[in-house]
């Protein structure tokens, strides 16, 4: 692990490990947080629960097939992800029990999104979306994109999936009816997950070396940044609407999300397909194919330090609230690390893979508190009738 510029003031040396969890084979899925226990599924065909504090494991669940999807949390003692077995499967998270599956004619890659009802969205590679209710499985809606869904969904404020398909299209589909509002049209397959800002702006990338940002109502564009390679990898975006997306040239780059316009790049040498998590803290957590992990400053790009690991990073990292970082490795390891500084994640609307540490892939409508002021002698005598 390298350190770069001044000291950490923490107690504890950034980047150093708190533990490693070893898999039976890679680990491309993002870990996901729940009461206490990382979820993560591997290409073992299992998926785990792992104690956030020791790094052992809770319970153990055997999918029929590897587990590419990464896991969302619910709110009703469920988790649900998908397997390439072609299952949607629900978990108990006290026990590892299975709650249900639902069949697909495909495997799924894509990750789960969790409506506030309790309706999980979710594509598979037999070309649809889904919408099932998250106690019983049983099936709502599906939605034929034409072509794989890898894509994961997302869901805006004003009710919206929104998820990218194999045919190049961005998909905005009523969450409640399963009809389609709009779609946008790109160059490239789009295996690139949205990410949502408060004001309903999407961002996404696709094959076609484009990221891109679209009005969600009308699903108009609102600019388009060019990158040197495909762009598999999906945003965050910051507090101050700066949008943070890796791409295969090598690159993660900061964009501004108001015009499109490049803040900073910084380059690492390979692919870029991971989502970053950004801190409270400012600093800005991501993995790149060139086995590094990397802390960079979000607001200059400048690096704050890396770890050399000894796989391949594809795997999202998750920010806890205890300055814990957590990311799957290509090596067969679930990596637990020491951050220094950081207190949790970003209040931004999007700052992590699937928006918060549950994976639930749904912004929240941005609420405004105006701070009124007593209304006290003779303007109260005004304003009363």
């Amino acid at each position: 692990m390298r350190l770069f510029g001044a000291e950490s003031t923490s107690a504890v040396r950034p980047g150093s490990s708190i533990w490693d969890y070893f898999m039976k084979s890679t680990v491309v899925a993002s870990p996901s947080l729940g009461n206490g226990v990382v979820y993560c599924g591997s290409w073992d065909n299992n998926f785990y629960a792992i104690n956030i504090k020791t790094g052992d494991k809770v319970w153990e669940y055997k999918a029929n097939a590897r587990i590419h999807s990464s896991a969302a949390v619910g709110t009703n003692g469920l988790i649900y992800f998908g397997s390439f077995d072609h299952c949607v499967h629900a978990v108990r998270a006290k026990t590892g029990g299975r709650a249900w599956t639902f069949t697909t004619k495909g495997p799924v890659h894509s990750t789960p999104a969790i409506g506030p009802d309790g309706t999980v969205y979710i594509g598979s590679d037999d070309n649809h979306v889904y919408a099932l209710d998250g106690a019983t499985g049983s099936k709502k809606w599906a939605f034929n994109t034409g072509a794989w869904v890898e894509s994961s969904p997302a869901l805006t404020a004003d009710g919206l999936v929104v998820v990218g398909s194999n045919n190049g299209r961005l998909h905005a589909i009523d969450a409640k009816t399963g009809v389609e509002k709009w779609s946008y049209v790109t160059g490239g397959r789009i295996v690139s997950s949205p990410a949502v800002e408060h004001d309903g702006t999407i961002y996404f990338g696709s094959l076609d070396k484009r990221i891109y940002a679209v009005h969600g109502k009308s699903g108009a564009s609102k600019w388009i940044f060019t990158t040197e390679g495909p762009v598999y990898g999906s945003p965050a975006i910051g507090a101050d609407g700066t949008v943070y997306i890796g791409s295969d040239d090598g690159n993660l780059y900061a964009i501004s999300g108001r015009n499109g316009r490049p803040q900073w790049q910084f380059q690492t040498g390979f692919f870029v397909r991971c989502t970053p998590a950004l801190s409270a803290d400012g600093s800005l957590y991501f993995g790149s194919y060139s086995k590094k992990i990397y802390a960079l400053n979000s607001t200059s790009g400048k690096i704050i330090w890396d770890l050399i690991t000894t796989g391949e990073i594809y795997s999202s990292p998750l920010l806890d609230g205890e300055g814990r970082l957590f990311v799957g490795c290509v090596d067969k390891k679930l990596l637990a690390l020491n951050t220094g500084n950081s207190s949790g994640a970003l209040n931004s609307s999007w700052p992590m893979k699937g928006q918060n540490a549950q994976r639930t892939s749904a912004v929240s409508p941005l609420v405004l508190t105006i701070a009124t002021p007593p209304v006290t002698g003779p303007v109260a005598s005004r304003i009363e009738k």
